[in-house]
């Protein structure tokens, strides 16, 4: 009860981790963090909807990746019309958004940006200032791609097995064949 009075702030509160333990956790060098330390990164990520579609495993990944900057009030963290370079989590702070100079939108705590350019090589649609201190984890796009076509890689073999072993008319495909016909399949929904 004393460790709790004296330092609250490092808590958990209904299972979710503190900024003050996630920012712990980010001051790590990525090759000293721990699975335990990795799960307080996943845990926080996953309380605030970001990356919802991303499975555990590559949670996890991601998380040992990420690296924490800290910004100060009139930073500009991405200037419209340039290219791509990171994906940005918002841990702590505010951020303003700027189409052509004029503010469009506000981002804080538990918001990200910065993806779309990186999944469509195109450059930043939006201009991105913090208007307070902020604390940013920060996700390089070298390491935002190999993550993705790793995670597409994962899909792709899920697909071929399932393909190759269920699907009678492809058990006789071999799994080159079947490999450069899953790259040419698009998703649709009826």
């Amino acid at each position: 009860s004393d460790f709790q009075a004296y330092f609250h702030e490092w808590m958990s509160k209904n299972g979710v981790p503190s900024i003050f333990l996630v920012e712990a956790t980010l001051n790590m060098h990525p090759s000293e963090r721990k699975t335990p330390d990795l799960q307080i990164l996943a845990k926080w990520l996953r309380s605030k909807k970001i990356l919802v579609h991303v499975t555990v495993s590559q949670m996890i990944n991601i998380s040992r990746n990420l690296h924490l900057i800290n910004c100060p009030p009139s930073t500009v963290i991405i200037t419209q019309g340039e290219p791509g370079d990171a994906f940005y989590i918002v841990l702590q702070g505010t951020l303003n958004v700027s189409i052509d100079g004029v503010v469009v939108n506000v981002v804080n705590s538990g918001n990200a940006f910065g993806e779309k350019a990186l999944e469509n090589d195109a450059p930043r649609s939006a201009t991105i200032t913090s208007t307070t201190a902020c604390k940013l984890m920060v996700l390089t796009a070298s390491e935002y791609k190999n993550l993705a076509a790793t995670a597409q890689a994962n899909i792709n073999s899920e697909i071929i097995n399932f393909l190759h072993n269920q699907v009678n008319v492809f058990r006789n495909f071999s799994y080159a064949r079947l490999f450069h016909l899953v790259k040419m399949l698009t998703t649709r929904t009826f």
